[in-house]
Protein backbone atom coordinates (compact mmCIF):
# COMPACT_ATOMS: atom_id res chain seq x y z
CA UNK A 1 0.00 0.00 0.00
CA UNK A 2 1.39 3.37 -0.96
CA UNK A 3 0.61 6.61 0.93
CA UNK A 4 -0.28 8.64 -2.16
CA UNK A 5 -0.15 8.73 -5.94
CA UNK A 6 3.32 8.98 -7.51
CA UNK A 7 6.20 6.86 -8.76
CA UNK A 8 7.77 4.49 -6.26
CA UNK A 9 10.83 2.23 -6.43
CA UNK A 10 10.17 -1.38 -5.53
CA UNK A 11 12.95 -3.87 -5.03
CA UNK A 12 13.28 -7.61 -4.68
CA UNK A 13 16.30 -9.52 -3.48
CA UNK A 14 16.54 -13.31 -3.70
CA UNK A 15 19.07 -15.70 -2.20
CA UNK A 16 19.49 -19.32 -3.32
CA UNK A 17 20.49 -22.32 -1.16
CA UNK A 18 24.19 -21.70 -1.89
CA UNK A 19 24.03 -18.09 -0.68
CA UNK A 20 24.15 -16.49 -4.14
CA UNK A 21 22.12 -13.28 -4.28
CA UNK A 22 20.52 -11.23 -6.99
CA UNK A 23 18.30 -8.17 -6.83
CA UNK A 24 16.23 -5.96 -9.06
CA UNK A 25 14.63 -2.55 -8.61
CA UNK A 26 11.84 -1.14 -10.78
CA UNK A 27 9.86 2.08 -10.70
CA UNK A 28 6.11 1.62 -10.43
CA UNK A 29 3.62 4.40 -11.13
CA UNK A 30 0.82 4.46 -8.55
CA UNK A 31 -2.38 6.16 -9.64
CA UNK A 32 -4.74 8.00 -7.34
CA UNK A 33 -7.29 5.61 -5.90
CA UNK A 34 -10.89 6.42 -6.72
CA UNK A 35 -13.74 4.97 -4.75
CA UNK A 36 -16.55 3.67 -6.94
CA UNK A 37 -19.81 5.60 -6.60
CA UNK A 38 -22.68 4.39 -4.46
CA UNK A 39 -25.81 3.10 -6.20
CA UNK A 40 -28.16 6.06 -6.59
CA UNK A 41 -30.63 6.17 -5.02
CA UNK A 42 -29.12 3.80 -2.46
CA UNK A 43 -31.32 0.70 -1.97
CA UNK A 44 -33.84 0.40 0.85
CA UNK A 45 -34.57 -3.12 2.13
CA UNK A 46 -37.68 -3.54 4.30
CA UNK A 47 -38.98 -6.55 6.16
CA UNK A 48 -42.40 -6.55 7.85
CA UNK A 49 -44.13 -9.11 9.98
CA UNK A 50 -44.60 -10.24 13.53
CA UNK A 51 -42.63 -12.23 16.07
CA UNK A 52 -43.99 -15.66 17.00
CA UNK A 53 -43.14 -18.28 19.62
CA UNK A 54 -41.20 -20.26 17.02
CA UNK A 55 -39.68 -17.36 15.05
CA UNK A 56 -41.39 -14.82 12.79
CA UNK A 57 -44.24 -14.51 10.32
CA UNK A 58 -42.96 -12.38 7.41
CA UNK A 59 -45.77 -10.48 5.68
CA UNK A 60 -43.61 -8.42 3.31
CA UNK A 61 -40.03 -8.31 2.07
CA UNK A 62 -39.48 -5.37 -0.28
CA UNK A 63 -36.50 -3.75 -1.98
CA UNK A 64 -36.56 -0.21 -3.34
CA UNK A 65 -33.69 0.24 -5.81
CA UNK A 66 -32.89 2.00 -9.09
CA UNK A 67 -33.93 0.43 -12.39
CA UNK A 68 -31.40 -2.12 -13.60
CA UNK A 69 -30.28 -3.14 -10.11
CA UNK A 70 -30.07 -6.88 -9.51
CA UNK A 71 -31.67 -8.26 -6.34
CA UNK A 72 -30.83 -11.69 -4.95
CA UNK A 73 -32.47 -13.05 -1.78
CA UNK A 74 -31.39 -16.29 -0.10
CA UNK A 75 -32.63 -18.19 2.93
CA UNK A 76 -30.52 -20.62 4.90
CA UNK A 77 -31.38 -22.82 7.83
CA UNK A 78 -32.08 -26.54 8.05
CA UNK A 79 -35.73 -27.18 8.75
CA UNK A 80 -36.12 -23.50 9.55
CA UNK A 81 -39.11 -22.76 7.36
CA UNK A 82 -37.18 -21.52 4.34
CA UNK A 83 -39.05 -22.01 1.08
CA UNK A 84 -38.16 -25.08 -0.97
CA UNK A 85 -36.58 -22.78 -3.57
CA UNK A 86 -34.27 -20.89 -1.21
CA UNK A 87 -33.09 -18.25 -3.68
CA UNK A 88 -35.00 -15.55 -5.55
CA UNK A 89 -33.39 -13.30 -8.17
CA UNK A 90 -34.91 -10.30 -9.92
CA UNK A 91 -33.78 -7.32 -11.98
CA UNK A 92 -35.49 -4.06 -11.04
CA UNK A 93 -37.57 -2.68 -13.92
CA UNK A 94 -38.07 1.04 -14.53
CA UNK A 95 -41.41 2.64 -13.67
CA UNK A 96 -43.26 4.63 -16.29
CA UNK A 97 -43.69 7.58 -13.88
CA UNK A 98 -39.91 7.84 -13.26
CA UNK A 99 -40.15 7.06 -9.53
CA UNK A 100 -37.75 4.61 -7.86
CA UNK A 101 -39.18 1.09 -8.27
CA UNK A 102 -40.04 -1.17 -5.34
CA UNK A 103 -40.15 -4.92 -5.78
CA UNK A 104 -41.78 -7.43 -3.45
CA UNK A 105 -40.15 -10.81 -2.90
CA UNK A 106 -43.27 -12.92 -2.34
CA UNK A 107 -41.45 -16.24 -1.96
CA UNK A 108 -40.28 -15.12 1.49
CA UNK A 109 -43.71 -14.03 2.77
CA UNK A 110 -44.08 -16.97 5.14
CA UNK A 111 -43.31 -18.23 8.62
CA UNK A 112 -39.62 -18.65 9.35
CA UNK A 113 -38.36 -20.48 12.41
CA UNK A 114 -35.75 -19.07 14.77
CA UNK A 115 -32.28 -19.51 13.30
CA UNK A 116 -33.28 -18.91 9.67
CA UNK A 117 -31.00 -16.41 7.94
CA UNK A 118 -32.33 -14.28 5.09
CA UNK A 119 -29.73 -12.44 3.02
CA UNK A 120 -30.51 -9.68 0.50
CA UNK A 121 -27.92 -8.62 -2.10
CA UNK A 122 -28.59 -5.53 -4.25
CA UNK A 123 -25.93 -5.02 -6.95
CA UNK A 124 -25.30 -2.92 -10.05
CA UNK A 125 -22.54 -2.50 -12.61
CA UNK A 126 -19.61 -0.41 -11.34
CA UNK A 127 -21.40 0.85 -8.22
CA UNK A 128 -21.38 0.07 -4.52
CA UNK A 129 -24.48 -1.95 -3.64
CA UNK A 130 -26.21 -3.06 -0.45
CA UNK A 131 -26.26 -6.22 1.64
CA UNK A 132 -28.83 -6.84 4.39
CA UNK A 133 -28.95 -9.91 6.62
CA UNK A 134 -31.82 -10.88 8.89
CA UNK A 135 -31.49 -13.59 11.54
CA UNK A 136 -34.89 -14.79 12.74
CA UNK A 137 -35.23 -14.99 16.54
CA UNK A 138 -37.94 -16.35 18.84
CA UNK A 139 -40.46 -13.81 20.12
CA UNK A 140 -38.32 -10.87 18.91
CA UNK A 141 -37.78 -8.91 15.74
CA UNK A 142 -35.12 -10.41 13.44
CA UNK A 143 -31.56 -9.21 14.09
CA UNK A 144 -30.50 -7.03 11.17
CA UNK A 145 -27.10 -6.18 9.71
CA UNK A 146 -26.50 -3.84 6.76
CA UNK A 147 -23.21 -3.66 4.84
CA UNK A 148 -22.01 -2.66 1.37
CA UNK A 149 -21.15 -4.73 -1.70
CA UNK A 150 -18.22 -3.51 -3.75
CA UNK A 151 -18.60 -3.69 -7.56
CA UNK A 152 -18.29 -7.25 -8.86
CA UNK A 153 -18.39 -8.83 -5.39
CA UNK A 154 -21.01 -10.56 -3.25
CA UNK A 155 -18.70 -10.41 -0.21
CA UNK A 156 -20.22 -7.92 2.26
CA UNK A 157 -17.87 -5.23 3.58
CA UNK A 158 -18.03 -2.09 5.68
CA UNK A 159 -19.27 0.85 3.67
CA UNK A 160 -16.57 3.34 2.65
CA UNK A 161 -16.67 6.43 4.82
CA UNK A 162 -18.69 4.67 7.54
Amino acid sequence: VFPAAGTFSVGLQVTDDDGARNSAVVSIPVLESRQPPFMTPFPIVRIQGSATRAGARITALTVQAPAGARVRVTCRGKRRGCPRRRTAERTVQARSDGRTPTIRIKRFQRSLRAGAIVRVYVTGDGVIGKYSRFVVRRRRAPARRDLCLMPGSLQPARCPGA
